[in-house]
């Protein structure tokens, strides 16, 4: 993993980093049915809308962090249909445009300062180096289940 300098080249890294991540998984999604990112490659596992649901979230709780936003409470209510998942990823790359906005606002000196995330403290460049990583994980995650359902699937 890059390290991160205090610079401001460093953060617009940081953030274009954290910018690709729906790009990158538009990609891995290329030719694939939306049917298959519902299913859940085995009992007790994420589909790939969840994954996207999550990592939305997850946006949602930085945009507390960094914009003032409320607090989402996303996870509390399940629709009884939920969205397509082209409509989950568009949700997504929304999101995820508002938090770096959002982080483009903040002055370098900022970056270093204490936000309550969550129920924690952590700067604005651990957290956006963290969720770097976060995404990249799940991307992982997506493939190995794109490749899981699809070799199961029956569509």
């Amino acid at each position: 993993m890059t390290e991160y300098k205090r610079e401001p080249a460093a953060i617009e890294e940081m953030l274009l980093a954290y910018a690709r991540t729906p790009i990158v998984f538009r990609h891995a999604f290329t030719g694939m049915p939306d049917a298959l990112a519902l299913i859940p490659p085995a009992e007790g596992e994420w589909s790939i809308a969840q994954i996207v649901t999550h990592l939305r979230i997850v946006d949602g709780h930085l945009l507390v962090a960094f914009a003032g936003a409320e607090r989402p409470n996303e996870g509390v209510m399940r629709p009884r249909n939920p969205p397509a998942f082209a409509a989950r990823m568009d949700e997504f790359e929304l999101r995820r445009a508002t938090v770096i906005v959002a982080l483009r606002n903040l002055a370098p000196e900022l970056w270093d300062t204490p936000y309550l995330f969550r129920t924690k403290e952590s700067t604005a460049r651990a957290l956006v180096t963290r969720f770097v990583r976060h995404d990249g994980i799940h991307l992982k995650q997506i493939i190995a289940t794109r490749h899981a359902v699809e070799a199961g699937a029956h569509v």
